[in-house]
């Protein structure tokens, strides 16, 4: 569950849809590490760094995307 930076009152609905949904809670842990491998997994993160220092150095006048700024 997402909720924007400093919105207390979502926070506080995400925290209690949570709470009472204990099917949820078991499907969100149960995909948690799907989700991390997907979007965190150590070879694809090396090769995103690879992939935008090689940009750089081909391009050094164009400012080049850091990988962590997108998710692909």
């Amino acid at each position: 569950m997402i909720v924007p930076p400093g919105d207390v009152k979502a926070l506080a609905e995400a925290i209690r849809k949570l709470a009472g949904d204990p099917d949820l809670r078991t499907r969100m842990g149960s995909a948690g590490p799907a989700r991390v491998m997907q979007y965190c997994y150590v070879e694809r993160q090396v090769k995103r760094l690879s992939d935008a220092i090689l940009t750089a150095v081909e391009n050094p006048a164009r400012p080049s995307r850091l990988p962590w700024n997108s998710i692909s």
